[in-house]
């Protein structure tokens, strides 16, 4: 038997342990944070649930209007330790490795700062809110960072005449009764990702549902101020047009819903399953088509 044909059982073992590393990492499961949020835009109040699968020692970066206050790992009580660093409270917390890590926090978010310019908005920007709406960027301190990309699911509560998002497929909605009552909606994402947005407001929600084939249909919506609602229906067919030519170009949109999201600031952010598009460039004829 030659060499080579000797070395050919070993080259094929080695292939092997490299497939069977490769699925297993394709195959781990990204760490996953829950988060039920209530949001007073109009008192700037921040009240926060995070549950996630401790790393064992976390560091937990927020931003300096946010406070703990009480945090427990699989229900028993553990203790939070305050740091400073970087503008950013830093809070130590070690419980035994893959326990279930509760956290509660909240606190009073800095005013939505109207002076921002369009290249102000693309600056480090706080977790903001206002009445007229509220920005919380995924870079802003207002959830725990994870230190890899992760999945998540964020439970929204607002007061009645508010709405908000992040993105992610949209699991449930409930509509105020009356303006005591609050807006609750549920939305999980399932895609490892690198942040979370969270995007709220008085807005005129809109939606269609388009079609497709093989695949759940597609919702379709707009989130815009009221002077805003006339140009919901045009934005909803000129959103699916697009999307239907680009899956046939590219391939199939990946997730199940798109929006058009009006902010109070002058942004042109994308994100997944959303844009994030100021009120005042929404007005302009000729951004449909753009």
């Amino acid at each position: 038997m030659s060499e080579q044909t000797r070395a050919l059982p070993l080259e094929s073992a080695l292939a092997l342990v490299l497939l069977l590393c490769a699925a297993q990492a394709l195959s781990a499961v990204p760490p996953h944070i829950a988060l039920s949020v209530d949001l007073d835009p109009a008192e700037r109040r921040l009240a926060i649930v995070a549950e996630l699968s401790s790393p064992g020692e976390f560091l937990i970066a927020l931003h300096p209007s946010l406070q703990i206050r009480a945090a427990s790992a699989d229900g028993r009580p553990v203790a939070v330790a305050l740091a400073t660093r970087d503008e950013r409270r830093m809070w130590r917390v070690v419980t035994p490795k893959g326990a279930r890590l509760r956290i509660d926090y909240d606190g009073t978010l800095p005013e939505l700062d109207t002076k921002l310019d369009h290249r102000g908005v693309l600056q480090g920007m706080p977790p903001m809110a206002s009445a007229r709406g509220s920005f919380l960027p995924a870079g802003s301190g207002w959830y725990p960072t994870m230190p890899e990309l992760f999945t998540y699911n964020v439970k929204l509560s607002l007061p009645a005449g508010q709405r908000g998002l992040v993105a992610g497929t949209l699991v449930s909605e409930k509509l105020p009764a009356s303006a005591s009552d609050h807006y609750l909606a549920q939305f999980d994402f399932a895609q490892p990702t690198a942040g979370i947005d969270l995007m709220a407001g008085p807005y005129v929600v809109r939606e269609k549902l388009v079609a497709r084939e093989g695949a759940t249909p597609l919702r379709m919506r707009t989130y815009f101020y009221g002077d805003l609602a006339a140009l919901a229906d045009g934005y909803l067919e000129d959103s699916a047009r697009y999307i239907e030519l680009y899956s046939r170009e590219i391939g199939a949109y990946p997730y199940d819903s798109f929006s058009v999201v009006a902010s109070p600031l002058p942004t042109g952010f994308g994100m997944p399953t959303l844009t994030y598009l100021g009120a005042q460039v929404l007005k302009l004829p000729f951004i449909r088509a753009t």
